[in-house]
């Protein structure tokens, strides 16, 4: 210790390999599998939102994200492709998050449970899944792991890092705000005990560097009133059926935590192994209870332990459970009782599970035998991943996120924007979809016809809200009158029963791509929509 009292600590060289090896390692593993194609509906709106961020037209969707969508572009000046930068960031911010929980997993328990949890990390099948396409979570794991490893170092008393921890708390914030919440109460906990002048310069700063990114989004739609009702409209459409608050009662509740189980089960596939047997020993009294692991640059206890040093061991366990219930328990209470969104919303969290796996799996086995059981399971995890079917037997409604489910997406939408781009003409052809946002990003001059409740209604430069009530005439398939006929296509299957009863219909299929429909409206004739499906009727 310093004369002051506070504790510094240094990484030691020898690791400096090891995460050299970990980042390379999660890099290689991710390049065979990267995606083509922008993955998702989010992963279209920060595509758009690179090209011109407003969030009121929801490029991206609320809250913004601005920071992700300014590193985006930053990236996206050397790789020239929305859906390349983002998937390199994906790919990076996931190996620096397997980086980053084995440093918090050194400090919290000890270096070999640190290495175990970072590979279980690097392997799950979910965070492997999210490392390979175009969305922020990798990078918000990845944000918060650094945050709660100088957390964790300030609370074991080397007080500077409380200055680093403000930064990326607050570049987290950025990315995605709601994370500064749910990360409030361990960081309060984690401070505490710090000089509060010390505490208060870091608050300034951390309100700095978030008024950095925060006074640009607001002055991009107008204001903070305009901001927070976008925000309430946005959350709107989600959370009446999932939020306790809003009135969604126990289905929002069992959909929000069956959802949170199945997909932490899906994430965790070979982690719970470890935790399983550790359980059942435990019970049958095959292991003894867990000491009080030290940190790798703190002095294990031995037998000759003094009792000074056994209250100092218990009060590093507290200090454990504490930190471990403080960071997880914001995020699990949120999502359960408001709402669980999609599968990559819970990697802010997951990391506690690989961890207690990889401390769990330290008191099974011991010597080589714990490298030979963390290889088996680290390819149990690949394995789910790069094997495992998108929809397999029995799980008909459920698509799993692994790499069939990246190549699935890939061909479904390259094909379908091939053969429009090549063999039908933009002047004379109108596309109706469903899932309208691709459609817009990949193929911009084309008409489109949106498909949906949430479909825009008609403005400059908008298409128009469909189905609706009336006709489509040639002019409004044609309206450049460039000659050629007007056709008709529906892109996915929302429209299917629009097109069932038309004559004529053609298909254009693709082998575990699904197929695309043609209708070429016929001289004389329009198109009326005024009932469930599509007629053909004679031009007036």
């Amino acid at each position: 210790m310093s004369g002051t009292g506070e504790r510094r600590a240094t990484i030691p060289q020898a690791d400096l390999l090891l995460f050299g090896l970990l980042f390379l390692a999660v890099v290689l593993t991710r390049l065979p599998f990267r995606s083509d194609i922008l993955y998702s509906w989010d992963s279209v709106n920060y595509a758009f939102g690179m090209r011109r961020f407003d969030v009121l037209t929801e490029q991206p969707q609320p809250p913004g994200y601005i920071a992700y969508v300014w590193l985006a572009r930053l990236v996206d000046a050397v790789t020239g492709s929305a859906n390349t930068a983002m998937m390199a960031i994906s790919i990076a911010a996931g190996a620096a998050a397997v980086v980053a929980l084995y440093l918090l997993g050194r400090r919290l328990f000890d270096q070999r449970a640190g290495l175990v949890a970072a590979v279980l990390l690097a392997t799950s099948p979910l965070f492997w899944f999210y490392g390979e396409i175009a969305l922020p979570h990798t990078l918000d794991a990845a944000l918060v792991l650094f945050a709660l490893w100088l957390l964790f170092r300030v609370r074991r008393g080397e007080r500077q890092s409380i200055w680093a921890a403000a930064v990326v708390l607050a570049i987290a914030g950025g990315v995605r705000p709601q994370t500064l919440v749910f990360l409030l109460p361990v960081t309060v906990f984690s401070v505490w005990r710090a000089d509060w002048r010390r505490i208060a310069g870091a608050a300034i700063l951390g309100a700095a560097v978030c008024c950095a990114w925060f006074y640009p989004l607001i002055h991009s739609v107008g204001g903070l009133q305009t901001y927070l009702d976008k925000l309430s409209s946005y959350a709107t459409r989600f959370e009446t059926s999932t939020s306790l608050l809003r009135g969604a009662g126990l289905p929002g509740l069992e959909h929000n935590v069956g959802k949170l189980v199945a997909f932490t089960l899906f994430a965790s596939a070979a982690a719970f192994l470890p935790l399983a047997l550790y359980a059942v020993l435990r019970l049958a009294r095959r292991l003894p209870s867990a000491p009080a692991a030290a940190a790798a640059d703190e002095p294990a206890l031995g037998a000759g332990a003094t009792p000074g040093a056994t209250g100092a061991a218990r009060e590093q366990r507290v200090d454990r459970i504490v930190f471990l219930a403080l960071w997880g328990g914001p995020v699990l209470f949120y999502y359960a009782f408001i709402h669980m969104g999609q599968q990559g919303m819970i990697l802010t969290f997951f990391p506690i599970v690989t961890l207690l796996a990889g401390t769990a799996a330290t008191r099974i086995w011991t010597d080589h035998r714990l490298w030979l059981w963390l290889a088996v399971l680290g390819a149990l995890n690949a394995g789910v991943f790069v094997a495992m079917p998108q929809q397999p037997p029995g799980l008909r409604a459920q698509h799993l996120p692994v790499r069939a489910a990246i190549v699935a997406n890939d061909a479904y939408f390259s094909k379908r924007f091939a053969y429009i781009a090549g063999h039908l003409p933009a002047e004379s052809t109108t596309i109706v979809a469903g899932n309208w946002r691709h459609v817009e990003y990949y193929l911009p001059s084309y008409r489109l016809l949106r498909l949906g409740a949430d479909a825009d209604p008609d403005g400059a430069g908008r298409p128009r809200q469909w189905p609706g009530a009336g006709t489509l005439t040639p002019a409004d398939l044609n309206p450049q009158d460039a000659g050629g006929q007007p056709t008709l296509v529906l892109f996915d299957a929302a429209g299917s029963d629009l097109f069932r009863d038309l004559p004529g219909v053609e298909t254009i299929a693709w082998p575990g791509a699904g197929s695309l429909k043609l209708y070429r409206l016929p001289p004389r004739t329009s198109l009326d929509y005024s009932g469930a499906k599509l007629r053909v009727v004679p031009q007036p």
